[in-house]
C-alpha cells in the first residue's frame, strides 16, 4: 500500500557556502534541481528561503517556480526567511530532472543574498 510522505530538496551547491548574490548587474540566479520518483504534483508545494539585503533600498526581487511568481521588496540589511505556498502544477513530474527556481532582480539599489532554499513537496512511498 502506498503512503504519502513529505519530502524536500535543498539549494545550491553544498560544497560552497550555499549563498547566491544578486545585484543590478546580475539580474537573476537559477537553481535547477531533481525530484525523486513518486513526486505528487497534484498537491501544493512550499518554497522557503533566506534573504539578506546589502545596502538595500527599495530592492524588489521575485522568484518563479513552474510559473508561480511572487515579488518582494526589502529596505534593510536584516536577514529574514520567506515562505510561500505554491499551487499544484508548479513541479515538472514528467521529467524529474527539469525543475528550477529562478530569482530575478526587479528594481532598487543594493545587493541581495539568497541562501537556504528548500522546496517541500509530497510524494508517494511504496513502503
Amino acid at each position: 500500500m502506498a503512503r504519502t510522505i513529505c519530502d524536500y530538496v535543498t539549494s545550491w551547491n553544498p560544497s560552497d557556502d550555499g549563498e547566491q548574490i544578486m545585484s543590478a548587474n546580475d539580474k537573476q540566479k537559477v537553481w535547477e534541481f531533481n525530484l525523486p520518483s513518486g513526486t505528487d504534483d497534484s498537491k501544493s508545494t512550499v518554497i522557503t528561503f533566506m534573504v539578506q539585503g546589502d545596502d538595500a533600498d527599495d530592492l524588489t526581487f521575485q522568484f518563479d517556480i513552474g510559473g508561480h511568481t511572487k515579488s518582494y521588496t526589502i529596505d534593510s540589511d536584516v536577514m529574514r526567511a520567506f515562505q510561500e505556498v505554491v499551487n499544484p502544477g508548479a513541479l515538472n513530474t514528467s521529467d524529474l530532472t527539469k525543475n528550477a527556481v529562478t530569482f530575478k532582480w526587479k528594481s532598487g539599489d543594493g545587493k541581495l543574498r539568497i541562501s537556504n532554499v528548500v522546496i517541500w513537496f509530497q510524494r508517494s512511498d511504496q513502503g
